[in-house]
């Protein structure tokens, strides 16, 4: 807040379309002196200046009419022509704030009330899903239920026939997968004995051993030239003589 809110507020409240006072009376309504400026000139009274104090007079809708400095006064009139271009404009734009903050308002209602009815219809939604699925597995249950009822009511009418046929089929499939093996066996065996048998080979008899003969010779051979030898010497020297 401005300091010279206190002047708006004075001159708010005063019932004439004129306020004759002093320099002195315009103090106490501030609180605090005037500048220098203005006791000694005029420039700081003017109307058509944007500064603070000046919007403390023009704001609420007055101007500045005379200003004497000898007596020490100033007069304030009601309905100027800058003032009241002042007090329009401030009063369109304090309408426009107005406006907005209520249109602000009714925007973050309107909002709200959406996101309200958003929340709700998702949760309906989520409640009804639940519901749904629910009663889906409920029927699928029930429907697993009665199967089962209807198979083992089934099982129960019909008795242990069926069971007892199925094993002597299996049985029988056994018994005739036997009797197609050992066909087959026969028949490969008679296969068999129909083929023509080779004559058994002859084996020929194995030879002496080497190693005794080349011992006998070994032994043989030294004695012959030894008798050799004998009859040589004793011939040699009949010859001589």
């Amino acid at each position: 807040m401005s300091k010279y809110q206190p002047l708006s507020d004075r001159l708010s409240r005063h019932a004439a379309d004129e306020w004759r006072a002093s320099f002195a009376e315009v103090e106490d309504v501030l609180g605090f002196p005037l500048p220098k400026s203005a006791r000694t000139g005029n420039g700081w009274w003017a109307n058509d200046s944007d500064r603070p104090h000046v919007r403390a007079w023009t704001g609420p809708g007055w101007e500045v009419g005379a200003v004497d400095h000898s007596t020490g006064s100033v007069t304030f009139r009601r309905g100027g022509v800058v003032s009241q271009a002042r007090a329009k404009v401030a009063g369109a734009a304090m309408a426009g704030a107005g406006l907005a903050k209520t249109e602000t308002a009714r925007l973050k209602a309107g909002a709200g009330k959406a996101a309200s009815k958003a929340r709700a219809g998702a949760g309906k939604a989520l409640n009804t899903a639940r519901i749904e699925a629910d009663k889906a597995l409920t029927t699928a249950r029930s429907e697993a239920d009665k199967a089962v009822t209807t198979v083992r009511e089934g099982a129960a009418r019909v008795g242990p026939k069926p069971f007892i046929a199925a094993g002597a089929a299996v049985v029988a499939a056994g018994a005739a997968m036997a009797v197609r093996a050992l066909f087959k066996r026969s028949q490969a065996s008679k296969a068999q004995a129909a083929r023509p048998q080779a004559a058994p080979a002859v084996t020929a008899p194995k030879p002496a051993p080497k190693a005794a003969t080349a011992k006998t010779t070994t032994r043989k051979t030294p004695a012959k030239k030894s008798a050799a030898r004998k009859t040589t010497a004793r011939k040699a020297p009949a010859k001589k003589g």
